[in-house]
């Protein structure tokens, strides 16, 4: 689709992201569609708007690769794509550049900008995959390429809604809680083959993030308590797969180094608020690491430990 034809629709369209409505200039193919626009009591909570901005006002020339960071602002550039500006936790400007592609220019919007966006709000976004369970939600956690994604994928297949995949947002004002993200999951084709969904992935590759994006049928569209979290790591040297409990503050540690987009944290001067989000989640909930051998993907095995624990919604 051409870029110039990206331009604000005679009526906007209306999602439900992390338990928000968004209300957009434009159609975003990854969120969840609400059913209705806002009645007169209901309040659009995030504005996304297709509008020029005066990139020379955050020490950018036009066609830079450019981010600044503050408390009031998230100011991105990125070449060719688009630039974009959140503020006050309800509002993400986006100017998109000529020949930009929609995949492009929804990538650094769902990621970067909603993660600055969650922060604004008060929200802890972590880096993850959530599934939905009988008693509430499973978050599972890891580093790039662990297999977060796919061991999701897994569970889905074995009826575990999924939640979200990628940014997960989880609200600590009292005991914390995981709200729905993008009703998809980004698979590598390798991935998309070993758990037999190649068919349904083949149509919607993202050639700018190499990983295929499938719309998941099995999503869960409401907020749940979050009961456990699990890490999951790359043995170096283990055959087997293996799980192990953590407790005090290897709990808190896991959760802080898995914050998405933490190099955000200080700009935004949230020192102090991820110190107490992470710790609410710590004493909350249990928290478990799974092993993996590094070399032979085991995910029906990882995925036992968790449904051995815990059934479908």
């Amino acid at each position: 689709m051409p870029l110039e034809t990206l331009s604000p629709a005679p009526e906007p369209w209306h999602y439900l992201v992390f338990g928000l409505r968004f209300l957009s200039d434009f159609a975003i193919a990854e969120l969840l569609p609400a059913t209705s626009g806002p009645t007169a009591d209901e309040r659009t909570d995030v504005r996304i708007i297709l509008e020029e901005i005066d990139h020379s006002r955050f020490g950018a020339r036009r066609d830079d690769n450019h981010f600044v960071i503050q408390p009031e602002f998230f100011y991105l550039s990125v070449q060719d794509v688009a630039r974009y500006l959140v503020t006050g936790g309800n509002r993400i400007v986006i100017e998109a550049r000529p020949a930009a592609k929609p995949d492009a220019i929804n990538t650094f919007l769902l990621g970067s900008c909603c993660g600055a966006l969650l922060f604004q709000r008060g929200l802890l976004p972590l880096h993850g995959s959530a599934v939905a369970t009988r008693t509430g939600a499973v978050l599972i956690l890891g580093e790039s390429g662990a297999g977060k994604s796919t061991l999701a994928a897994n569970l889905n297949r074995h009826g575990f809604s999924l939640i979200s995949d990628d940014v997960c947002a989880i609200d600590c004002a009292a005991k914390p809680v995981i709200f729905p993200a993008y009703p998809q999951m980004k698979l590598t084709a390798a991935s998309a083959t070993a758990l037999g969904m190649a068919n349904e992935a083949s149509g919607d590759f993202s050639a700018y993030e190499e990983k295929f994006h499938l719309r998941n049928p099995s999503f869960y569209p409401r907020s749940l308590p979050l009961v456990a979290i699990y890490l999951l790591e790359k043995s170096e040297t283990g055959e087997n797969t293996t799980e192990r409990q953590l407790h005090g503050t290897e709990k808190f540690v896991l959760l802080r180094n898995n914050v998405y987009r933490d190099f955000y944290i200080p700009e935004m001067k949230l020192d102090a608020q991820v110190f107490q989000q992470c710790a609410a989640i710590s004493a909350g909930c249990a928290v478990f690491q799974l092993s993996r051998p590094k070399a032979v993907p085991t995910f029906d095995s990882l995925a036992g430990f968790i449904r051995g624990r815990f059934a479908p919604p």
